[in-house]
């Protein structure tokens, strides 16, 4: 190898220079960093809230929309057919409808089954168990840890086997060797472990599936395919929705839309949460919010480190004067920021676990999450995004700090001279702006949750406690519903309890539909459309749910199978049906326009059945002992809130013993069971406003800042001024005033943005326009007093200066 010629260098001997250098700059950087201690607390605090924030949401994003199941070959070859109708997502289907979309299919891809199994009691702590064909594993490319999967034989008797997760086995049954042959038990009932999945495979969802039963192909259940090669999804969404609407009877109400057929990938957030569902929306929304939280860090830390650069611009002036090169000085500035984001980013690990796990609580608190929040993904999203972050918000004071005015920085001496910079108040009025932006949101969803909680449901829903019985067989309704009788003329005679009655469906927890027609067939139209919605229910339920009769009679236990059949109207249904004349006494045909004739034998107040709107529409009541196919049966009991604890034991004490082992029992009070609707409006509140706050703290922190070394530069300045005379107001005025008029820009741009992003939000307010002047009003006010106190702490400190010591220390 020829040597390097004289005054030549190998580049490895350039590259260790180079290292060298770095080196002795990360080592000049993080002394400087130690001795400012307040200043590097604030930046990396700033810096990992807004990285933090982010994390947590990453953490859910990832799952719902980036990440596929794992243990299955080629996931995205596999979707889920479901059913979408007006109501929204139907994923279990008929075994009729299942036959037809299995034959519609026939050379695009392989079809199974699955189907979720009710735990009865347990359901909240027992495994999570799943019914599925025998072609599920193997359509999937299931690889087992041991065992085998399900025989065609044992799918189709329903044999009493078992296929358990790795995961179930680990930690359930001890991780067995002998597990092949254990016994464990679903429901009561003993299953035989046949086979384990591998460590990989928790099934399909978001929630990790436990046991896997064998079910039929002729059962009902929701539908798993795996795509044949060059077969898309839209092929087989236009084959299945044509079978599928084959088999519709045809369907005369005003505005309706045949359903449809969408093969969903086996992305988490569409096959588990569907479409259209509010906590989905939220977290769509909330993970914009975290970025835009981020974005004020990134300002408020650029802010930060201008003023850091600026008072160091003597020091960097003698570096350059003595030949440092200002490639060198920006990298030495660089090497600043990327510790201090270093530092950040693994305070926002922290903050991230800990904002996911609250993020889980809070957006998905009806899964059992068994994933892990850490893992490669999320500590290279958060570490990534942090550096990013801090390069950003050094890269400006960077470029001016290595750009000084060399014999202005050298003339002014340790003092220096303040000067105004419209890039630092640029960047204080953008965190301001943004910061407006989330507090509006803030002041939307508020008002949003006030109204919707002044929309009158028409029953007393903090009054009531409810008992939901959902059985797996559709004739075990009828077979238990004199227990229910009695157990709820018991609750009745308890001292205390006003009121107990059992119904098909709980309050605003489920509604059957039904066609109306006259006497002779005509179809009967309320308010424009065909058909009803309704209940069924026993005697007492009005009085008990606080329901006002309001013309003809209730239920009595002489309402039974084999009597003239009955039926009690809402007022909307009545006034519809008969408008200007009486409803009780009138004939109506329910169901079949063949059916005998049903007689209205009363007209209650109008309720909700179902959705929480201001006009619950036309609705009818059947006893429910003439009510034919009843698969769920709900108690309902009106008492005090001091004596729910103890009913709601009693209860459980004395159904549990009585009902099938298989029966999903629930008992909760009727406002509990109704949080979740409320959810995209009180979880919007609380985020916003958590949000808001936030961002209001961090654009404080930059105001302040900005304004304190504002201050602190015109220390000679106010020392003079109070040596003439000037009274503390008028020193602390031009102070607070400079404040505000940052801010008050800040408040203009804000307001616009959120005009214009108001629109992205519309959708989940309620009888709130996304212009609200209050909300624009309110955030306008806030902004302004925070940016009042962030100016005051400097100002009294301008106020209540020494001017011997101010002018001596100049």
């Amino acid at each position: 190898m020829t040597p390097p010629s004289p005054g030549t260098s190998s580049p490895r001997a350039d590259k260790a220079r180079w290292l060298d250098s770095l080196a002795q700059d990360t080592r000049y950087a993080i002394r400087g960093l130690r001795k400012t201690p307040g200043f590097t607390l604030t930046v990396i605090l700033v810096l990992a809230l807004g990285v933090g924030a982010n994390a947590a949401m990453y953490s859910l994003v990832d799952r719902l929309f980036f990440r596929e199941p794992s243990g299955i070959v080629d996931p995205a070859s596999v979707v889920m057919p479901t059913e979408v109708f007006q109501g929204g997502y139907m994923p279990a289907m008929g075994s009729a409808n299942i036959d037809a979309l299995r034959s519609s299919v026939k050379g695009l891809g392989t079809v199974a089954l699955q189907k979720g199994v009710y735990q009865g009691i347990d359901r909240a702590t027992g495994p999570r168990v799943l019914r599925v064909t025998d072609n599920y594993f193997p359509m999937l490319g299931v690889r087992m840890a041991r065992g085998r999967t399900f025989a065609p034989d044992e799918a189709a008797d329903s044999l009493p086997v078992a296929v358990v997760s790795y995961r179930y086995w680990q930690r359930t049954l001890d991780g067995d060797s002998a597990v092949l042959g254990h016994s464990i038990e679903i429901a009561q009932q003993r299953y035989t472990v046949i086979g384990v999945t591998s460590p990989a495979f928790t099934g399909t969802g978001l929630e990790a599936t436990d046991v896997w039963l064998p079910m039929s192909t002729k059962a009902d259940g929701g539908l798993i395919m795996r795509l044949n090669t060059g077969v898309t999804r839209e092929r087989v969404e236009a084959a299945m929705t044509v079978a599928l609407r084959q088999g519709l009877r045809p369907n005369t109400r005003s505005g309706y839309t045949p359903p449809v057929i969408r093969a969903n990938p086996l992305v988490f957030g569409r096959q588990s949460y569907g479409g259209g569902s509010p906590y989905l929306e939220i977290i769509i929304r909330v993970a914009g919010v975290a970025a835009i939280i981020l974005l004020v860090a990134i300002a408020n830390v650029a802010t930060l480190l201008l003023m850091r650069a600026t008072r160091r611009s003597r020091e960097i002036a003698v570096r350059l004067a003595l030949g440092v090169s200002r490639g060198r000085l920006m990298r030495l500035l660089m090497v600043e920021g990327a510790l201090l984001s270093l530092a950040a980013g693994a305070a926002a690990l922290v903050a991230g676990v800990w904002g996911g796990a609250v993020a889980r609580a809070r957006f998905m608190p009806f899964y059992r999450l068994t994933y892990p929040l850490i893992d490669w993904r999320f500590v290279t999203f958060t570490l990534g995004i942090a550096i990013a972050a801090g390069l950003l918000a050094s890269l400006a004071p960077a470029i001016q700090a290595s750009r000084p005015d060399l014999t202005h920085s050298l003339k002014a001496g340790a003092r220096g001279q303040y000067r105004r910079s419209w890039f630092r108040g640029s960047l204080v009025v953008a965190q301001a702006a943004l910061s407006v932006v989330l507090v509006v949101g803030a002041g939307l969803f508020v008002r949003s949750l006030h109204n919707i909680h002044s929309v009158p449901l028409g029953i007393d829903i903090d009054q009531l406690t409810v008992a939901s019985a959902s059985f797996q067989r559709v004739d075990s309704g009828k077979t238990y519903l004199p227990l229910m009788q009695q157990e709820a003329e018991r609750l009745a005679s308890i001292p205390g309890v006003q009121g107990a009655a059992v119904s098909l469906m709980a309050p605003m927890q489920g509604e059957m539909g039904g066609m109306a027609f006259r006497q002779g067939g005509d179809t009967m139209f309320f308010n424009g459309e065909a058909g009803l919605a309704g209940n069924a229910v026993g005697p007492g339920y009005f009085a008990t749910v606080g329901i006002r009769l309001v013309d003809g009679r209730d239920f009595t236990t002489s309402d039974v199978a084999g009597s003239a059949p009955v039926v009690v109207l809402s007022e909307s249904a009545a006034r519809a049906a008969w408008p200007g004349k009486r409803a009780v006494g009138q004939c109506m045909v329910l169901g079949r326009d063949t059916n005998p004739c049903t007689t209205v034998v009363g007209v209650v107040s109008d309720a909700n059945l179902v959705n929480i709107t201001p006009e619950p529409g036309a609705h009818y009541y059947l006893p429910v002992t003439q009510y034919p196919y009843i698969r769920s049966l709900a108690i309902t009991v009106r008492a005090p809130s001091r004596t729910r604890a103890a009913l709601a034991q009693a209860v459980r004490h004395d159904l549990t013993g009585r009902l099938p082992a298989s029966t999903d029992l629930r008992i909760e009070d009727l406002r509990s069971s109704l949080d979740p609707r409320y959810a995209q409006w009180t979880e919007g509140a609380v985020v916003f406003t958590a949000m808001g706050i936030l961002a209001l703290i961090v654009a404080a922190i930059g105001m302040y800042s900005i304004i304190g070394y504002s201050v602190s530069q015109r220390m000679h300045e106010m020392g003079v001024r109070v040596a003439l005379g000037a009274r503390r107001g008028q020193v602390m005025r031009p102070v607070i005033v400079g404040g505000l008029k940052l801010a008050a820009l800040g408040v203009v741009l804000g307001i616009g943005a959120a005009l214009v992003l108001g629109k992205l939000v519309a959708s989940l307010l309620y009888n709130t326009s996304p212009r609200d002047p209050v909300a624009m009003v309110a955030a306008a006010v806030i902004l302004l007093l925070a940016s009042v106190a962030a100016a005051f702490v400097p100002a009294r400190r301008a106020a209540r200066v020494d001017p011997v010591i101010a002018l001596r220390a100049e």
